[in-house]
């Protein structure tokens, strides 16, 4: 962020995760409902929570910052593949050995991508 900020970016977008979203609230949460670290479960959610907070922090210093919160992006060119992508592989090749009661959107990359389809987080 301060190498960004030297370097004069005019627009830094932090991709974040909706994971960072707090969903244990009374009311529907939206990217603008506050979360704590201690509701992130697990060392991604709480790591992209803590970077989130870094490029909120720069946002506030003057660092022209956008967070794009995308939900789960697929899409062409997944190489390794991406713990996403293997998901949806083992499903097609019939490897998937159970099956969760959960609820997951996905998002093309391409989508993801563009402008209109990030959920821009403004730092307070």
């Amino acid at each position: 962020m301060d190498a960004a900020k030297r370097a004069g970016v005019e627009q830094l977008i932090y991709t974040s995760t909706v994971a960072t979203i707090a969903v244990d609230r009374p009311q529907l949460p939206n990217e603008s409902t506050d979360a704590k670290l201690e509701e992130m479960v697990g060392h991604y959610k709480r790591s992209k929570w803590m970077a989130e907070r870094e490029a909120l922090n720069a946002a506030k210093s003057g660092l022209p910052v956008i967070v794009a919160m995308p939900t789960t992006p697929v899409g062409p060119w997944d190489w390794k593949p991406t713990p996403t992508g293997k998901i949806i592989l083992d499903f097609l090749n019939g490897k998937m050995p159970g099956y969760v009661e959960t609820g997951l959107n996905f998002i093309g990359v391409e989508e993801c991508a563009q402008d209109t389809c990030w959920l821009p987080k403004k730092a307070k």
